[in-house]
C-alpha cells in the first residue's frame, strides 16, 4: 500500500516529459513563372530543370523574334535546347498578323524556336524550327531569331506504267526530315490518294503542312524502279508534283 502511494506522489511531482513535435516542412518554391507567355504543360521536372541552373534560377530575358511567311495558323513554341521541355507557346492565329514579336521570360541558354500547328505537335511534328540563343550582355539577357512559318505541299504520284489494271493498294506512306530523325509526320488531315487515278495505274497522294527542308519518303507496298528511287528525297520548297515509277508487283 505504501509503495503505491509513494509511486503516485513521485509521478505527481515529476515534470512532464516533453513531446516531440515534428518540424514544419517549408513548401518548396514554385518554379519560375514565364511572364507574358502561356506555359505549355504543368510545371514538372523538365520545366524546373530547364528554368534552373546550379546555384539557382536561370536568368530570364526577352527574345526578339521575326516571323516570315504564312499562313499564320498555329503558333510558336520555345523549347529548351537540351531536354526539349516546352517553355512557352504563342498563338499566331489570334489577332492581326505580326512580323516581329518580343517574348519575355525566356531563360538564358540555347533553345529551339519552333513553328507548329499546335502545342502538342511542337516537339516532334513541327512545321519549322530554328536556334534561339539567349545570352547575357550588359547585365541583361536577350536573344533574337527569325523563323519562316510557310507551309508547303506536294503531290506524290506513284505509277505502274507497265501494269494492266488498277494500281495495287499500298500499306502506307511515311515521311521524315533528313536533319531530324526524331521528327514524325502528322498530316493535318487523313492521307488519302486520289481514287480517280487508281484505274489508270496511279496512286496520287497530297502531302501538306510541311516546312522548308529535305525529306525522305518511304512507301510501303511499292518498289520504285532504281532510276526513280533517289527522287524519294524531296527538298521543299520544290516541285509541286513528283512522279515515281514503280516495279510491277
Amino acid at each position: 500500500m505504501l509503495a503505491v502511494v509513494y509511486s503516485t506522489v513521485v509521478s505527481a511531482n515529476r515534470p512532464p516529459v516533453p513531446t516531440a513535435v515534428a518540424p514544419e516542412l517549408a513548401e518548396p518554391p514554385p518554379p519560375p513563372r514565364i511572364e507574358g507567355l502561356r506555359p505549355l504543360e504543368p510545371p514538372g521536372r523538365w520545366i524546373e530543370a530547364a528554368m534552373t541552373q546550379r546555384g539557382g534560377p536561370r536568368p530570364l530575358g526577352v527574345a526578339s523574334v521575326e516571323v516570315t511567311g504564312g499562313p499564320r495558323a498555329g503558333g510558336l513554341a520555345v523549347l529548351d535546347g537540351e531536354s526539349l521541355a516546352q517553355l512557352a507557346w504563342v498563338d499566331l492565329s489570334a489577332g492581326e498578323p505580326l512580323e516581329r514579336l518580343d517574348l519575355p521570360g525566356i531563360p538564358i541558354g540555347d533553345h529551339w524556336l519552333v513553328a507548329a500547328r499546335s502545342a502538342a505537335t511542337a516537339r516532334f511534328s513541327y512545321v519549322s524550327r530554328t536556334r534561339l540563343a539567349m545570352e547575357a550582355e550588359g547585365g541583361e539577357v536577350h536573344g533574337s531569331a527569325s523563323i519562316d512559318v510557310t507551309r508547303h505541299r506536294f503531290l506524290l504520284d506513284l505509277c505502274w506504267p507497265d501494269l494492266e489494271g488498277p494500281a495495287p493498294p499500298l500499306a502506307g506512306i511515311s515521311l521524315r526530315r533528313v536533319d531530324d530523325p526524331a521528327w514524325r509526320y502528322r498530316p493535318p488531315s487523313s492521307l488519302r490518294d486520289d481514287p480517280d487515278r487508281a484505274d489508270d495505274g496511279h496512286r496520287v497522294f497530297e502531302l501538306t503542312g510541311l516546312g522548308a527542308g529535305a525529306y525522305e519518303v518511304t512507301v510501303e507496298g511499292a518498289v520504285p524502279v532504281p532510276a526513280d528511287a533517289p527522287r524519294l528525297r524531296v527538298t521543299l520548297p520544290g516541285p509541286a508534283a513528283i512522279e515515281i515509277r514503280c516495279e510491277n508487283p
